[in-house]
């Protein structure tokens, strides 16, 4: 169910809306082999197998349910992208036609506070991270090259945003969307284009969005 937005294996991490923790907090506990048992570890973060009891918490609004979509051996399931804050429907929308036009199936996630956007590609399998990124860098550039007069200035940043694993570290972390109470709002939840462009919103779901396949991935990487 849960297959297209998958992180690092059986571990995701949990913000439990009804403790008073920070707006960006997240306990952090890790899982013991030994018995089984969550355990209290540094930070704010808690590590949980990622289950369907733990998806079907974060969509009734138990918790918030992050992944990280950087995995062990630097390979990633999915690219998102993040636009934030200034001009980000014009840059969104045009970041998503650019993809229309080379072949590349995305989704349009309204960010959680409603103002920025993640796009998120799905490939059919894993692909190396650094490839992942490469494609999300070559769309930007021709979106750039395409709309000369956007600079892309609320583009933010990559999931994953490294090409390799840090020592001793998870790569960076990306909420999953549809969460109850943004969802309420009208936020965190994929959309077509014509929200973008102060349209009616139709809602979508991720089972509608093919998975990019990974030859066609190298191909449009060595065109770039």
């Amino acid at each position: 169910m849960y297959s297209p937005f998958d992180g690092r294996a059986s571990q995701a991490v949990s913000q439990a809306t009804h403790q008073r923790v920070p707006t960006n907090g997240w306990r952090v506990f890790a899982k013991s082999r030994a018995s089984n048992a969550l355990t209290a570890g540094t930070g704010n973060r808690e590590l949980i197998p990622l289950s369907d009891s733990v998806l079907f918490d974060h969509l009734v609004g138990k918790r918030t349910i992050g992944v990280y979509p950087l995995l062990a051996d630097d390979t990633c399931n999915f690219l998102a992208v993040d636009f934030d804050e200034a001009e980000w429907r014009d840059d969104a929308l045009a970041f998503r036609q650019s993809c229309d036009e080379l072949g590349v199936p995305v989704a349009l996630e309204i960010s959680r506070s409603g103002n920025g956007a993640h796009i998120w590609i799905f490939f059919s399998g894993r692909v190396s991270a650094r490839d992942a990124r490469r494609l999300g860098t070559a769309i930007i550039s021709h979106t750039c090259a395409r709309t000369r007069q956007l600079k892309l200035a609320s583009y933010n940043r990559l999931f994953p945003n490294q090409d390799t694993m840090p020592k001793g570290g998870f790569g960076n972390l990306i909420a999953l969307p549809l969460q109850k109470h943004p969802r309420e709002n009208g936020c965190s939840v994929f959309v077509d284009a014509g929200v973008l462009c102060h349209e009616t919103i139709n809602y979508l779901v991720p089972q509608h969005v093919t998975g990019f396949h990974k030859k066609y991935q190298e191909t449009f990487i060595q065109w770039r």
